[in-house]
């Protein structure tokens, strides 16, 4: 059974190291930044990035594509939060009766 505030508290420190939000190494915590600098994930953020100045310099504004990237951003936090999520629950059936194997 997951303390509820430790548990939302950890899953959100877990997606802002990977995120980049905070410091590589803080905690304690052997997470990554996926997006320092030429990582896969800095690599597409960039080319999106781009793509979205070249958007708005050709329409002259920037409120949809803002819309946008603001939306992607809360869907891409709470796909991560539910991966976590299954992740965690499975763990505890999973590991329970049978070795994990990840091929």
């Amino acid at each position: 059974m997951r303390k509820e505030k430790d548990y939302e508290r950890t899953r959100e420190l877990v997606y802002d190291l990977m995120c980049g939000h905070m410091k590589e190494g803080q905690y304690g915590m052997p997470i990554e930044n996926e997006f320092r600098e030429g990582s896969f994930c800095d690599c597409l953020y960039s080319e999106i990035y781009d793509a979205v100045a070249r958007i708005n310099e050709r329409l002259g504004t920037d409120s949809d594509t803002e819309i946008i990237q603001d939306r992607y951003a809360q869907l891409l936090r709470y796909l991560c939060y539910r991966m976590y999520d299954h992740g965690y629950d499975s763990m505890d059936h999973c590991c329970t009766t049978k070795k994990l194997t990840i091929s």
